[in-house]
């Protein structure tokens, strides 16, 4: 009966270690170099040789209520991605992009349902804040967007022949109650607005090389925004089970 005993707190052992080791290892570079920006035109730093991959580390990083995640760090220590828990829900809801090593971009689950609704964009790569309100990946209203970047979104929409995507840029009923105009003024607004899907008919037959050339033109006229650092994103050196973390939705 001892033996048997043994025995059992030996495998029992043995499969502790085993499964500390494998929740350890879960998550590799290659792993988390397959998240992608949800939104196109993102420039980003992104390892694409074996050699270069292999030298990628992944850390593991925890944070306040519970909060943890991964930051993934090139060969010479530059971050390339973190991707965090907030709410200790063991569901990211925060993944950053970085180009040499200064994050660019930024998608956030704002209410925690598994589902990206905010995209933020900073440093070189801009400082445009879009919210996805239905969460289907496309951006329906602006918080925030520079003249620059107003013209660029133009550009592409008309390029793209998007009425979503120049829809977005549009006041909306919010707004316009927000700023307590007549309702003839109202009216009057809402009525362009809609004049604004025959401006997209007549530049379905433009030429999109020219159009293109111009939209390049202005990507080196962005202005840029810092992200602050939020609490609790530092790296530890706390073990944490990577195994229970749901990288995206």
């Amino acid at each position: 009966m001892e033996k048997v005993r043994t025995g059992a707190r030996l495998l029992s052992a043995l499969a502790l270690l085993v499964g500390a080791s494998t929740a350890y290892a879960e998550y590799t570079a290659k792993d988390l170099l397959k998240l992608k920006p949800k939104q196109d035109g993102v420039v980003i730093s992104t390892p694409t040789s074996e050699e270069e991959i292999a030298a990628c580390k992944v850390e593991l990083i925890k944070g306040e209520n519970g909060g943890s995640g991964y930051i993934l760090r090139d060969g010479a220590g530059r971050l390339l991605r973190r991707f965090f828990d907030t709410n200790g829900d063991r569901y990211m809801d925060v993944w950053s992009y970085f180009l040499d090593g200064q994050e660019v971009y930024r998608e956030i689950d704002t209410n925690f349902d598994k589902k990206v609704d905010q995209y933020r964009w900073f440093g070189p790569g801009g400082m445009k804040i879009g919210l996805d309100l239905n969460q289907d990946g496309k951006i329906d209203r602006w918080e925030a967007i520079s003249p620059e970047e107003v013209s660029q979104e133009i550009l592409a929409a008309v390029i793209n022949r998007d009425f979503e995507r120049l829809k977005a840029l549009m006041v909306n009923d919010t707004d316009l109650k927000s700023l307590e105009l007549p309702a003839a003024e109202i009216a009057r607004i809402k009525e362009k607005m809609a004049g604004n899907r025959e401006v997209q008919r007549h530049h379905r037959g433009a030429d999109q090389a020219r159009q293109q050339d111009a939209l390049d033109s202005f990507g080196n006229r962005r202005p840029t925004v810092h992200p602050r650092r939020r609490a609790g994103w530092q790296s530890r050196p706390d073990s944490l089970p990577l195994g229970h973390h749901s990288l995206r939705e």
